[in-house]
């Protein structure tokens, strides 16, 4: 085991990034795709709600399809590398 201490390339990571956006970048792509938000979250007649939490309702249809095109957008920013901390910040929130 190598200690903690001891500076590290940064190659591993950087790949790790590349590939984990790249994935995320085909899930969103097909989520829009499938047209998940109408799909899954708009027309089913009936949406089983968390105790307690009856009162919270899914967000309207374009606003929920704007965030999967942000979420699109985070994603390619991860993969090449720009902004990632924020990018990163976005896509988990």
């Amino acid at each position: 085991m190598k200690p903690f201490d001891k500076p590290e390339g940064a190659t591993a990571l950087g790949l790790f990034r590349a590939v984990f956006g790249f994935f995320m970048t085909l899930e969103c792509l097909y989520f829009m795709r499938i047209d998940f938000v109408k799909n899954a979250l708009v027309l089913p007649k009936v949406q089983f709600s968390y105790p307690f939490l009856e009162w919270l309702k899914p967000l309207p249809e374009p606003a929920l399809d704007l965030l999967v095109f942000a979420l699109l957008c985070g994603s390619i920013l991860i993969m090449v590398g720009k902004w990632t901390r924020p990018a990163s910040i976005f896509f988990s929130i």
